[in-house]
């Protein structure tokens, strides 16, 4: 069913995050869907990710952003991605 679908966000005021509060949650997801799903480009997924949410970055930017994704286990880093 159509209605069944969810395709905005749950949470009230996260339609409100600033880019780099999306791009900081995407990178904590991400990092923990690598964690099931090792095999998978984590470059490829970022990537995909990043043109889901319209947010455009360069290949130098998104190699970065993989290198530094968070330890999903790590609660303490919550703020991946920023510099």
């Amino acid at each position: 069913m159509a209605d069944d679908v969810q395709d905005e966000p749950v949470q009230e005021g996260a339609g409100e995050a600033s880019e780099d509060e999306r791009v900081r949650g995407l990178l904590v997801q991400v990092a923990a869907d690598l964690r099931t799903r090792p095999d998978e480009d984590a470059v490829a997924v970022v990537r995909q990710r990043l043109g889901d949410l319209g947010i455009e970055r360069s290949d130098a930017e998104i190699e970065r952003l993989v290198r530094d994704l968070p330890d999903p286990d790590d609660r303490g880093n919550a703020n991946p991605g920023v510099r």
